[in-house]
């Protein structure tokens, strides 16, 4: 063959190989880090969703999962922000390590705004505030009541930083009333505190207060809803109980990407994502982990990301939270 012509075919062969590549994604095994504990009710979320975009008609390659708690999200940020933008290294992300989390530190570990690019989010969980029934505590002016007439109240959180933490300086202040912050480790210890009547109120996790709501345990006063809660239908919502919608913070959790990763492989990641929203079983398993599923798309991702980003960052600051 004529040189100039075996060049010229070498180069289209190139070319349309190059193409195949590109095209082609996953063509291998895809890391999904995780900032949460194996176990936990994110961590069966997680995985529900990797054996669904892993299916055949989906993304057809495996998604391994690497478990990297630790510093409220920081040491699996820090992993995900080192590895290459190229769609197989993927990050679990949920409201406080993308809202939160950064902005507690003077000098912010990672910039969620400028390394993270949401491609869809795919659950929500809401929270809701509970008394003990010995505090006699049964709605929000019951509990403004029994703030003042002690001129304090003690709020157990399961952390600094967490959202329960900030929603609870939050509340105290829009009821004009004194607290103090009583940090655990985690909501299980913050239960125990509960019902060994070592404090009087915590917001938790639907998920997590819903068997000690249903035994009388508990009492539900209200939740950061937008509308009532089916599991707790005589418990008014935020809007409701404040007139204040600021107040509903649904924790969520979705997929992102490393920014700059290549267009493609985000747009993919958001379509098996949706696909899978749309599967009885993903829906089930998410909802036996106490997730509402709930598809947004990467436009719906960064707004919300923004709107919770000026939300937290505003206590943070008012409350004088700091991680340093």
């Amino acid at each position: 063959m004529n040189p100039f012509l075996r060049s010229i075919v070498v180069a289209v062969l190139a070319c349309a190989s190059l193409a195949a590549s590109a095209e082609k994604y996953p063509s291998r095994p895809v890391t999904l880090i995780s900032p949460i504990a194996a176990g936990a009710g994110v961590d069966v979320a997680a995985r529900a969703w990797m054996n669904c975009v892993s299916d055949p008609k989906r993304a057809g390659e495996q998604f391994v999962l690497l478990n990297k708690p630790g510093g409220n999200g920081v040491v699996a940020a820090n992993v995900f922000r080192h590895a290459p933008a190229d769609g197989y290294t993927i990050m679990l992300a949920g409201m406080s390590q993308t809202t939160i989390t950064p902005y507690t530190y003077k000098k912010m570990p990672y910039d969620p705004e400028q390394e993270f690019e949401g491609a869809a989010m795919f659950g929500v969980t809401d929270l809701v505030l509970v008394a003990t029934p010995e505090s006699g505590i049964k709605s929000v002016a019951d509990l403004r009541a029994y703030a003042q007439s002690r001129s304090n109240i003690d709020f157990i959180i399961p952390a600094r930083a967490s959202p329960a933490h900030l929603l609870s300086e939050a509340l105290a202040a829009k009821l004009g009333i004194k607290s103090t912050m009583v940090p655990v480790v985690g909501e299980a210890a913050g239960i125990a505190y509960l019902l060994g009547q070592q404090a009087p109120v915590m917001i938790l996790l639907t998920g997590s207060a819903a068997s000690y709501v249903e035994s009388g345990k508990l009492v539900p006063i209200m939740s950061f809803s937008e509308a009532r809660l089916a599991k707790f239908p005589n418990t008014p919502s935020a809007v409701e109980a404040l007139a204040d919608p600021s107040f509903v913070k649904s924790a969520w959790i979705g997929i992102t990407t490393k920014a700059g990763s290549p267009p493609e492989i985000h747009s993919a990641l958001a379509k098996w994502t949706e696909e899978c929203l749309k599967t009885p079983e993903f829906r089930t398993n998410l909802e036996k982990a106490y997730f509402t599923p709930k598809y947004s798309s990467p436009t719906e991702y960064t707004k919300t990301v923004r709107s919770d980003i000026e939300f937290w960052k505003s206590w943070i600051l008012r409350a004088g939270v700091s991680l340093d």
